[in-house]
């Protein structure tokens, strides 16, 4: 798809949300570059995949897997062999090659005891390699949490009883040191300078301890002095610990040598649980989005009710059926009806569809395949490049017919608009003209006659319309097929309170013709409507029948039961 299509209907901002609902950074990165299929083979397999993990995700013992920490400085460690990863590097790795192993059980599980699901059992293969699983269990058994060393492991242990010694024997020396002096002494605590302990003497009688200097109060009536047997005892304890943090060093380095003989396994299951997550994150999506599997092999262009994913609460459901033998759509209405979200939401599904296979839209949407999409929507204005809104839209529209293919579908908003009328329509009509012959499927929008009148007279070309409500002025933004839409200028003009004069001048200007012809598109919407409401009103009929047909039934089941009784 050329990016200009997919910045145009929003993809971007879906992917993004879409990227949200995946478990792990090499997930995301995939679902980047996922990228959209045109072949039917190819998109089934990927709709397949995506339709197992929507299916766990609905299941009650489904639910979603664990997120995986991201790895990927540790990784960028382990390639360059002059850095050597820290506990929190390699606690990252056992925690990532835990959340693949819960992510394999997950894809791999039994379902309702009917077997795996055969589209997704194996994408993270069988089991994770026995050499990770070593490498994880080494971590876990030498770091906790926050990546330290435990102070329980063997080697650590007897290092700090040994430091622990060396602290006794050094307070216990202090204590009776100090009272042994105490008239020297400036308190009965010792202190701690530099990591060393050293007694607090007056420096007034600093001549009664033989030792050295290591600081002075501020205030200098003080002189913190270690004895020269405390010396010993202080190179004792940070000897001791220096032996701690060299068997630490030794610990970590031997990790980091077990991380980087797996770096091949590591790097192959990143490639895997990218490709799953990839997948599962849209399914997650669709499943939150309660999207639909659409039906890839039916010939038609069926969207179901379809809501716009990034308006919310506030999408109007949208619903275009297409005859096979149908080759475009000119969708003609009100301003502000919604001529542009439809046709923006179209091609997103068809985007969306070809990224996945799920559309947030009802079951029974099917649509064909298109290897690009191609729109012209919004202004197409550039003050850099000197064009004017007029055209900045010729431009690429002049792009668009130079490009596209027998499968393309292409999407042009207000098409013609922007120029004098009736050039402008010609220009429309001609291009239109073009795209029927040259594209799969065309939409457009459009305030033209020219084009509703051309889509009348030609059998592969269809009139819908947005929607207007008469008794509120305001429109529906519901999609009605096969009629064309008036404008509803006037009526708008109206609503927002323009001086009588002013319309009644307009119609006037308008000329009997055109207000004619808007008067009978009103009459076709009219007569839409009480259609519709004899419809519903039928099928109300018909199920009340249904009702009374088995309330009749039940009577008679029951008398025949009541005469075998009496029998």
């Amino acid at each position: 798809m050329n990016k200009k299509s997919i910045e145009d209907l929003g993809f971007l901002s879906v992917l993004q949300k879409i990227q949200g609902c995946a478990l792990s950074t090499e997930g995301v990165q995939r679902l980047a570059n996922l990228g959209f299929l045109s072949d039917r083979d190819a998109l089934q397999q990927r709709q397949r995949k995506v339709a197992a993990f929507y299916r766990l995700l609905g299941h009650p013992n489904g639910g979603v897997p664990s997120s995986f920490v991201d790895i990927t400085e540790a990784m960028r460690i382990l390639e360059n062999p002059l850095l050597v990863l820290d506990g929190q590097g390699l606690v990252a790795l056992a925690h990532y090659i835990r959340s693949a192993e819960i992510f394999l059980e997950y894809c791999n599980q039994n379902l309702d005891n009917s077997g795996p699901l055969q589209d997704i059992h194996g994408l993270l293969g069988l089991a994770i390699e026995d050499e990770l699983l070593h490498l994880k269990s080494s971590i876990h058994s030498v770091l906790d949490e926050s990546g330290e060393v435990k102070d329980s492991h063997p080697a650590i242990r007897s290092l700090r009883r040994e430091v622990e010694h060396a602290k006794a024997v050094r307070s216990k020396f202090c204590n009776d040191y100090m009272k042994t002096k105490s008239s020297a002494m400036q308190s009965d605590q010792s202190a701690f300078r530099d990591g060393r302990v050293v007694i607090p003497v007056r420096n007034d009688r600093r001549s009664e301890v033989e030792g050295f200097i290591s600081s002075a109060s501020s205030s200098g009536n003080t002189v913190f002095m270690e004895p020269y047997k405390l010396v010993e005892m202080n190179n004792s304890v940070v000897m001791a610990e220096n032996q701690i943090l060299v068997e630490v060093a030794k610990l970590l380095a031997g990790l980091d040598k077990e991380a980087r003989e797996c770096k091949a396994c590591l790097l192959s299951l990143q490639q895997m649980v990218g490709d799953a997550d990839a997948l599962f994150g849209a399914a997650r999506y669709s499943f939150k989005t309660q999207a639909s599997q659409v039906d890839l092999d039916s010939p038609l262009f069926t969207m179901i009710d379809a809501r716009h994913p990034l308006l919310g609460r506030k999408a109007v459901p949208i619903t275009v059926k297409l005859d096979s033998k149908v080759q475009a759509v000119v969708i003609s209405g009100p301003n502000a009806g919604g001529k542009t979200v439809t046709i923006k939401t179209v091609g997103l599904m068809a985007m969306l569809n070809q990224f996945c296979g799920f559309i947030p839209a009802k079951d029974g949407s099917a649509l064909p395949l298109f290897d690009d999409i191609f729109t012209d929507i919004g202004d197409e204005q550039s003050i850099e490049e000197e064009l004017s809104t007029f055209s900045g839209h010729m431009k690429q529209i002049g792009y668009i017919l130079r490009n596209m293919t027998k499968d393309s579908l292409v999407i042009m908003d207000e098409l013609g608009s922007g120029t004098d009328p009736v050039e402008g329509a010609a220009l429309a009509r001609a291009t239109l003209e073009y795209c029927l012959k040259e594209a799969k499927l065309t939409l457009v929008t459009s305030h033209h006659g020219v084009l509703k009148q051309f889509a009348y007279a030609k059998e592969s070309v269809i009139n819908a319309s947005m929607e207007f409500d008469d008794f509120n002025h305001l429109p529906t933004f519901k999609v009605i097929s096969g009629i064309p839409g008036d404008s509803h200028a006037l009526d708008t003009a109206k609503a927002m309170r323009l001086p009588p004069e002013v319309l009644d001048k307009a119609k006037h200007y308008l000329g009997s013709e055109a207000v004619e012809i808007g008067e009978i598109i009103k009459g076709l919407e009219k007569r839409r409507r009480e259609a519709e409401a004899t419809e519903r009103k039928l099928k109300d009929r018909h199920h009340a029948l249904q009702q009374q047909v088995r309330e009749v039934q039940l009577k008679e089941l029951k008398l025949k039961q009541d005469a075998l009784i009496l029998k």
